[in-house]
């Protein structure tokens, strides 16, 4: 009995199909496990809480390009809009910090960085 942790590669054409679904639609989350006889790939969509999975990559691929068309008009901020503003508030918080690290970085050497940070007075 062979155990493996870890779904084998897509071949050929499929890999390059998933990889193309998914660069195509990147508001899902994909991916693919594999049971010892069969290959299952899953997705869930970030902004609708859905998911899916299907073991034909043909069929997953068609069911996320209807779902994608039939919510195509539906504005994500009536889904969860308490929820987007905690998001957009988030990033924000994020490129404050990043931009005040790329300060620290242009001003300061590598050793002088690794202390302020070291002594929380970072972003």
């Amino acid at each position: 009995m062979t155990i493996s942790y870890s779904a084998p590669r897509l071949e050929g054409d499929d890999y390059a199909t998933f990889v193309e679904l998914a660069l195509a639609h990147p508001r899902w989350g994909m991916g693919y496990t594999y049971d010892g006889r069969r290959l299952m790939f899953t997705a869930a969509h970030t902004a609708h809480d859905v998911g899916l999975a299907c073991h034909d990559l043909g069929t997953f691929a068609d069911l996320i390009a209807r779902f994608d068309r039939c919510v195509a008009n539906t504005p994500r901020e009536r889904v969860r809009p308490y929820l987007v503003a905690r998001e957009r508030a988030h990033a924000a918080r994020e490129a404050r910090d990043v931009a005040a690290l790329m300060d620290l970085s242009t001003r300061l050497g590598r050793a002088e960085i690794h202390h302020v940070l070291s002594q929380g007075m970072g972003p």
